[in-house]
C-alpha cells in the first residue's frame, strides 16, 4: 500500500536513459544486485510500454541522493519507515527530467528477515 505518492508531469527529453548502480548492500552479492536491477529495468519497459530505454551505464559509488546529472541506484542501511525504496527526481521548469536517483532501504528489511 502506497502511503505517499505524487504524480508529476515530468518526462525524459531523450529515448535512452542511462543509469548507474552502486551494488554495495547488506543482502546479496553485488553481481546479483546488479543483475536484479538490470532485469527490473528491462521488465519495466516491457510491462509499461514506456517510450524510453533504460541502459545500464556502469558502477557508481553514490550512497545518497544528489543532483549530479547521473541517474543512480544505491542501497542504504537507513530505515525507510516501512518503504522498500524511494525515488528522487529533479526536473526543470519545462518538466524535463534532469536527474533521478533510487534509494533502497537495506536497514529496515534486513532486520525483519525479509531479504536473504
Amino acid at each position: 500500500i502506497a502511503h505517499a505518492y505524487t504524480l508529476t508531469n515530468s518526462r525524459w527529453n531523450t529515448a535512452t536513459v542511462s543509469y548507474y548502480i552502486n551494488p554495495v548492500n547488506s543482502d546479496v552479492p553485488q553481481a546479483a544486485a546488479i543483475a536484479a536491477l538490470q532485469a527490473g529495468a528491462q521488465a519495466w519497459r516491457t510491462q509499461t510500454s514506456a517510450n524510453i530505454e533504460l541502459v545500464y551505464a556502469g558502477a557508481s559509488t553514490a550512497t545518497q541522493n544528489s543532483m549530479n546529472n547521473r541517474n543512480e541506484v544505491f542501497f542504504s542501511n537507513d530505515n525507510g519507515g516501512g518503504a522498500l525504496a524511494v525515488t528522487y527526481t529533479v526536473y526543470d521548469s519545462s518538466g524535463n527530467t534532469l536527474d533521478t536517483d533510487i534509494e533502497f532501504f537495506d536497514g529496515d528489511w534486513l532486520h525483519r528477515g525479509i531479504l536473504y
